[in-house]
């Protein structure tokens, strides 16, 4: 979805920098037919106990502005959260990328 019209490649790459990813590795990312799966992998690995609403913060900001990344993780977590409130109405999880 990072990888997506209208906001193409320069999100990914926005992102990227954000996450201090260095300019050489952003190079070899943006040629990959998956730059944004990439992307995520690579802030999963580096930023282990990053939410899934700071990462959601990080993509309002100016410059990227995806919300519509963050609609769809919001309504994901909202039906996570109501299938465990079915499932097992006391536990709580916090969510990571």
């Amino acid at each position: 979805m990072l990888d997506h019209e209208p906001y193409g490649l320069g999100c990914t790459k926005k992102l990227a920098t954000l996450y201090k990813m260095d300019a050489f590795d952003i190079k070899n990312l943006l040629k990959q037919s998956n730059p944004g799966e990439l992307l995520l992998d690579y802030i999963h690995a580096k930023f282990p106990n990053k939410t899934v609403h700071e990462f959601c913060k990080d993509l309002q900001r100016p410059g990227i502005e995806r919300n519509d990344i963050v609609d769809k993780l919001c309504d994901f977590l909202k039906n996570r959260k109501d299938d465990e409130q079915l499932s097992s109405p006391t536990e709580t999880e916090k969510s990571h990328v």
